[in-house]
């Protein structure tokens, strides 16, 4: 008999392979959706500098959105599983916030990322990858519940400039 997956939602996101639209937004919140007591983060990260550049021609030169798990205190960067032989262990969040330029970083709590799974269907998308509610992808819904001003190009979801009317939502007030 099959071994059943302590983190169900994680499990079929890790296995999905995404669209192009980044498949952090999907780990995270399968994560969250797993981990009574975790909230999902969304922040903007600095574009790499020449020499990270040089060790990983795939990064990106521009900042980047990007979604992780805050967890008692520490980081959980459910993105980088398949780099760590499946294995996710904590990060001090002050490490990763400085190694990774993090700014602008807004919050989901458990509770929200729930609600928005009631509402949308993201327990069944995430496992059984049927469409979401609306027709929304993953990332907008995350990005739109937490207020981030986003636009989509070829290279991942990048801030908006200023607050143009490019895509993603708006600030208010």
């Amino acid at each position: 008999m099959p071994k059943k997956a302590v983190m169900p939602h994680l499990s079929s996101a890790v296995a999905f392979e995404g669209n192009g639209f980044g498949t952090c937004f999907y780990r995270a919140a399968a994560f969250v959706l797993g981990a009574p007591g975790a909230d999902l983060c969304l922040g903007t990260f600095a574009g790499g500098a020449e020499e990270e550049l040089r060790a990983n021609p795939s990064g990106s030169r521009n900042d980047l959105i990007h979604a992780w798990v805050k967890a008692r205190g520490d980081v959980y960067a459910p993105s980088m599983l398949s780099k760590s032989n499946d294995f996710m262990r904590p990060i001090p969040l002050d490490q990763y916030y400085e190694a990774n330029g993090a700014r602008d970083v807004k919050r989901l709590t458990r509770s929200e990322v729930l609600r928005l799974s009631g509402e949308l269907g993201l327990s069944a998308h995430l496992r059984r990858h049927k469409p979401l509610k609306g027709g929304k992808r993953v990332a907008e819904v995350l990005l739109e519940a937490a207020g981030v001003n986003y636009i989509v190009k070829d290279d991942g979801v990048l801030p908006a400039p200023g607050y143009l009317d490019v895509g993603g939502t708006q600030p208010t007030g």
